[in-house]
This record gives C-alpha cells, sequence and structure tokens, in this order.
C-alpha cells in the first residue's frame, strides 16, 4: 500500500493539488543544538480510499 500512497502522492503534487481538498504545515523545532525543519501535507481520506482494495483470494 506504502507504494500507492507515494505514486498517488507524486501525481498529486504535480497537479498542485487540484480537485483535492489540502492542507501543508512547515514546522521548524530546534533543541540541544540540532534544528528539524518538517513539511506536514494532509489529505482527506475519502482521496485515497480507492488506492487500498484488499483482494478476496478464494482456495478451491
Amino acid at each position: 500500500m506504502i507504494n500507492q500512497v507515494k505514486a498517488w502522492f507524486e501525481a498529486t503534487q504535480s497537479t498542485g493539488f487540484e480537485g483535492n481538498e489540502s492542507s501543508d504545515d512547515w514546522r521548524v523545532e530546534a533543541e540541544h543544538h540540532r534544528q528539524d525543519n518538517q513539511q506536514i501535507w494532509v489529505v482527506l481520506l475519502g482521496a485515497i480510499s480507492e488506492l487500498y482494495q484488499p483482494t478476496l483470494v478464494v482456495l478451491t
């Protein structure tokens, strides 16, 4: 599933998230002589719900 999400994110990001409600946030945390820069993207779960479609395997 992670590969599906990565592919979806890259394709959607290239179009500027057109047609998908999203938000992003930049965070900078600094402590103990280090600095972390984080970029967080949030999309509605419904936007990626079609990615995970479990397959039913029938053994005969």
